[in-house]
Parts: structure tokens; C-alpha cells; sequence
């Protein structure tokens, strides 16, 4: 899991250049803070807007994934799994790039202890949350895959998939709960000898007790778990489809659940005459067909979850790559040179596309959620009007 405070890292060459001195009064020492401040702000910039853009993507999008499968879709397991995913995806987009932004434009000034707390626990929770729900969502993609499949009469129900998230919040707070201990405000150098600023990360009491590591340590366990476990499950589920027809996720399955309908039809021509074997042929015909299009909307359900679940472990790669380099001092080592450092932060906070990237996994795998997508934004749209016209209107009544 991501260390969600990210080091604030000075550049070699500033704007304003490095001839400054320290400071001699207190009133000189904010002043010159907040131009440093300012400063690197103005260097984040890119950094800046592109998590801004990913917030207008995430927060619009999931808050549309919620509403359309909230009132749209059926309950399900499947439904209320996407539906739990797009909750934790906007609270990502709606709290923690807000955080991340604020971090970014105030890497120097950001003395608020029980804001920092607050905020990096938000974001640890969402993020072990969603890594936690994917594994549920691996599992139950598996178990209604093999039970539609071997034994059509059981089903995975979204009460189970509600029992699981409530476990699931459960585990998280347990495992986040020390980051509100951790956390707070860290002293840290700026690029002026002996002008100090403040950030948001481990704070400066804990920086060197035990507890930071293990913390670490933990989450990290967490996050090879998660990743060795939704392995395993979309293995077992490739595994299964190939061995009941080698069909590909989202087609029809193999006619082996037709025969013996079709040879109880046959025997019931012999008994009860032709009028009864049309009857039963015709409610069979109508089972394996209905069979066979539940089994075909699984199968979609599943793929579009399956990618779901590579694109946020994929978003985890650019940040444990840089992290790897930093800590074999292979590379991202102070001082940095301007690119260096924006494509240090940007890596930092990578995980954050697939909060944006989902909406869109949805609308592109789903038919129908993009259908209703359009049919929810057409009716925001035209509600407007009508709702100013209706004003007019009772105010001209009135006069």
C-alpha cells in the first residue's frame, strides 16, 4: 500500500536562486516561507492540474455509477460490488486529490495536525478498503461462476456481498487505525540554511521509534496478500471456464446442460404424445436459453471487473517502482533537477488514476450502464429548465 504522505523534495535550481540566508527576525522568517512556499507551488503546477482534472473525472463519474446502479440494475452481488467500489472511488477522488492538491501547494506551510491525521487515515482506509473489496469481488466472481456453471440453482446473493463489506470495513479500520497516532506535522529543510517548514507525514515524535516500520511493514503485508490472492482467484477462474466448454468470459456456454433436457423431452413424446413433448421441449428451450444468457451477463460482469481490478493494481506499479529505485539509492536522491522531482511526485501519486479510469471501464464493458448514463445525464439536464420555468411561472401567478 502507498506511503501517503510523499517527501517534500526541493529543487537543485529555484526560481528565485539560492543566494538567500537564514532569516534574522520571526516576521522575515514567514515571509520568506511563504515565497518558498509559492514557489514550489508554481513548480507542481503540472503535478497540480492533473490531479485536478482526475478529480473532475472521478468525482462525476462514480457519483453517476452510484446513482445508475443504485436505481437502474438489479441487486446483485456484482451490482452492489460496483456500487461499494464507486463509493470508495469518490471518496478517493472527493477527499483525498483535494488533500493531495492542498499538499502540493503548501509544501512548506502545513502545520494542522489533526487535519493531516484525519486526512492520511481517510485515504489509508480507502485505499486498504478497495484492495480488501477486490478480493471479495475475485471470490464472488469465482463462486457464481462455478456454481451457474455446476450447479445453476445456487447463486452468490448481494446480502452475502453486503455481510462481506461489512468485514471488510471492519478489517481496515483495524489494520488503519495507528495512522491517526502517526501521523501529524514533520519539520522539514527547505533549499535556505536554517528555515525549517512544515509538512504532513510521520510526525516528528515518531520519526524514529519502531512503529512507522512496523506500520509499513503491515500495510505492505496487506497489499502482497491482496495481490497474491486476486491472482489466484482470476487463475481459478480462467481455469474454470476453460474446463467447462473453453468458452471465452461473456459468450454462450457449451449445450452439454441442453442434452439431457432434450432426452427427457424425447421420453416424454413416447408417454404422453406430441402435444406434452412440444410443451417440454419448449420450456426447456426456454430454460437453457435464459441459462445461458444469465451465464452470458456473468461472464461480462466478470471480465469488466477483472480489468477493473488490473487497472488498480496497475496504478500501484509506476509508485513501487520509483520507491524501489529511491531505496537502493539507484535514482530520486536530493537534490533533484526540475523534472526529477515532478516525475517523482507524479509516480507518488499514481494510484489515484484508477479512481478516474473505472466510470469509464464501466461505460465502455456495459451496454446497458452507459445506456442509463445517458438517460440519467439528459434528465439533470432538462430538470433545470423546467425547474426555472416552473419559478417564473408561480411568480407570475403571484403578480
Amino acid at each position: 500500500m502507498p506511503e501517503l504522505y510523499p517527501r517534500s523534495l526541493t529543487v537543485s535550481a529555484g526560481i528565485t536562486g539560492s543566494s538567500e540566508s537564514a532569516p534574522s527576525s520571526s516576521n522575515d522568517t514567514s515571509s520568506l516561507l511563504a515565497d518558498l512556499n509559492h514557489e514550489q507551488a508554481i513548480l507542481q503546477l503540472p503535478i497540480t492540474a492533473f490531479l485536478t482534472l482526475l478529480m473532475s473525472f472521478g468525482v462525476t463519474g462514480n457519483a453517476c455509477v452510484i446513482y445508475v446502479y443504485r436505481t437502474r440494475f438489479r441487486k446483485t452481488s456484482g451490482s452492489y460490488f460496483i456500487m461499494i467500489l464507486a463509493i470508495l472511488d469518490l471518496l478517493n477522488s472527493g477527499l483525498c486529490i483535494p488533500w493531495e492538491i492542498y499538499v502540493l501547494s503548501n509544501s512548506y506551510l502545513q502545520d494542522h495536525p489533526v487535519l493531516c491525521r484525519v486526512a492520511r487515515f481517510v485515504a489509508t482506509f480507502v485505499y486498504i478498503s478497495a484492495g480488501l473489496i477486490l478480493v471479495c469481488v475475485a471470490f464472488s466472481r469465482l463462486v457464481v461462476l462455478y456454481f451457474k456453471i455446476v450447479k445453476p440453482l445456487h447463486c452468490y446473493s448481494s446480502g452475502q456481498a453486503q455481510s462481506l463489506t461489512v468485514v471488510v470495513a471492519a478489517i481496515a479500520l483495524c489494520l488503519v487505525w495507528p495512522q491517526l497516532a502517526l501521523s501529524g506535522t514533520r519539520t522539514v529543510e527547505t533549499r535556505i540554511p536554517g528555515l525549517y517548514g512544515h509538512d504532513c507525514s510521520i510526525s516528528d515524535q515518531m520519526q524514529r521509534s519502531i512503529y512507522p516500520i512496523l506500520f509499513h511493514g503491515c500495510l505492505y503485508g496487506v497489499f502482497t496478500l491482496c495481490f497474491a490472492l486476486l491472482t489466484g482467484f482470476y487463475m481459478r477462474i480462467v481455469w474454470v471456464v476453460w474446463r467447462r466448454g473453453g468458452n471465452r468470459l461473456g459468450e454462450q456456454v457449451a449445450h452439454r446442460d441442453y442434452t439431457p433436457r432434450s432426452s427427457a423431452s424425447n421420453a416424454s413424446d413416447r408417454s404422453f404424445g406430441s402435444s406434452q413433448n412440444v410443451s417440454v421441449a419448449s420450456r426447456s428451450q426456454a430454460g437453457h436459453h435464459h441459462r445461458t444468457s444469465v451465464l452470458a451477463r456473468v461472464g461480462r460482469t466478470t471480465r469488466m471487473l477483472g480489468l477493473v481490478t488490473f487497472v488498480f493494481l496497475l496504478g500501484y506499479v509506476p509508485f513501487l517502482t520509483v520507491h524501489v529505485i529511491y531505496l537502493l539509492g539507484m535514482g530520486f536522491q536530493r537534490p533533484m533537477d526540475y523534472s526529477q522531482q515532478l516525475l517523482y511526485q507524479l509516480c507518488l501519486r499514481s494510484y489515484f488514476l484508477s479512481s478516474a479510469a473505472n466510470p469509464l471501464i464501466y461505460s465502455i464493458l456495459n451496454v446497458r450502464f452507459r445506456k442509463e448514463s445517458m438517460v440519467a445525464l439528459k434528465s439533470v439536464i432538462l430538470r433545470l429548465p423546467k425547474w426555472i420555468r416552473r419559478r417564473i411561472k408561480g411568480e407570475h401567478e403571484v403578480t
